[in-house]
């Protein structure tokens, strides 16, 4: 926002479509800019939310989990070994046990190296962790949390190595 010659109030606008609107830079078209002005606009805001987010750690009690997301091919295997994007998502929870705050990676995969170099960017030491038992995840969260692990699912205490 600075050294723009764009009133604050139409960043503030920005800022307000940019949290409520998907449709980018023809939602920031009607705050009567140029295209070129609104695709800056939005894409430093864009960068903003996303360093906010990537300096922000889960912590408390956080659900682990991966996922896959497109659209399937026909004839294509679902869920482990699709060819889908892989995604790992994260869930902080509050003491009631609803979601407070999220955070979610595209990874190559879901092998227990992967998800361990994850769970250490982004989940805060002395968290509690819960997810299914996937090998993967027996074996990634091993020797980065102390857990009491049963065959349905994975439940344990953050800390570092």
């Amino acid at each position: 926002m600075e050294n723009t010659k764009l009133p604050l109030q139409k960043w503030f606008w920005a800022i307000c479509m940019a949290a409520r609107d998907k449709r980018g830079v023809t939602a920031m078209r009607e705050l009567s800019v140029s295209y070129q002005c609104a695709w800056m606009v939005l894409h430093k805001i864009r960068k903003a939310m996303g360093e906010r987010d990537g300096a922000y750690m889960l912590g408390g009690i956080v659900e682990v989990d991966d996922s896959y997301f497109g659209r399937p091919k026909p004839g294509g295997k679902r869920g482990r070994g699709t060819e889908k994007t892989q995604g790992l998502i994260g869930v902080s929870l509050d003491g009631k046990g609803k979601p407070e705050f999220d955070n979610m990676q595209v990874v190559e995969d879901v092998r227990s190296e992967t998800l361990a170099e994850c769970a250490e960017e982004t989940i805060r030491e002395g968290s509690k962790i819960s997810s299914d038992a996937l090998g993967s995840y027996l074996k990634a969260f091993t020797g980065v949390i102390s857990s009491d692990m049963s065959r349905k699912s994975l439940t344990g205490t953050m800390r570092r190595i």
